[in-house]
C-alpha cells in the first residue's frame, strides 16, 4: 500500500463518516421543527430522547448501509485484482 492510496482511503472513509453524522444531526433537527405539533402532548414518544436518537439512526440507515458496501467493494476488488496477478502496489 502507497502513501497516496492510504490517503485516498482516509478521505474515502472520512466523507462517509462526514455523511453519517450529517445523516444522524439531520435527523435530530428535523424532529426539532416537529415541536410545534408535538407540544400539544409532552408524553409522545417522539419527543424524548429515545425517540429523537431512534429516528435520528433511521435518517443515518443509508449512511451505514453505504460504509458496509463500501467496505464489501473494497474486499472484492482486492481479492479479484490478487487473482488476476495484478501486483499489491496497484491496489
Amino acid at each position: 500500500m502507497t502513501f497516496r492510496n492510504f490517503l485516498l482511503g482516509l478521505l474515502s472513509w472520512s466523507l462517509l463518516v462526514a455523511i453519517f453524522c450529517l445523516a444522524w444531526l439531520g435527523g435530530w433537527f428535523w424532529l426539532g421543527t416537529q415541536e410545534d405539533a408535538v407540544h400539544r402532548i409532552q408524553t409522545q414518544f417522539w419527543y424524548t430522547l429515545v425517540g429523537r436518537v431512534f429516528i435520528s439512526f433511521m435518517f443515518a440507515t443509508p449512511a451505514i448501509l453505504a460504509l458496509a458496501l463500501l467496505g464489501l467493494t473494497q474486499q472484492l476488488t482486492a481479492k479479484r485484482l490478487l487473482v488476476s496477478g495484478l501486483p499489491v502496489r496497484f491496489l
